[in-house]
């Protein structure tokens, strides 16, 4: 018997790199704050992973933060 379950995954760039090398992601959900936080943490370790993700969703909320939701492509 084959279950589907979605999980709700938050992590850092570990935890990211891990399900995706498995492609156990089907969605990648970034929420970004108009707050400067210096430099940051890049998303994913190697950089390159995000060329291969497609833009889904993006909504603007009221207080600014941007949502924008890719998928693996």
């Amino acid at each position: 018997m084959s279950l589907q379950r979605d999980v709700w995954l938050l992590g850092g760039p570990k935890s990211i790199h891990a399900f995706s090398e498995l492609c156990a992601v089907d969605a990648y959900g970034v929420y970004v704050m108009s707050v400067l936080l210096g430099g940051g943490i890049l998303l994913f370790e190697d950089g390159g992973t995000m060329s291969r993700l497609r833009l889904m969703d993006s909504h603007v909320f009221s207080d600014g933060v941007l949502k924008l939701v890719y998928e693996p492509a």
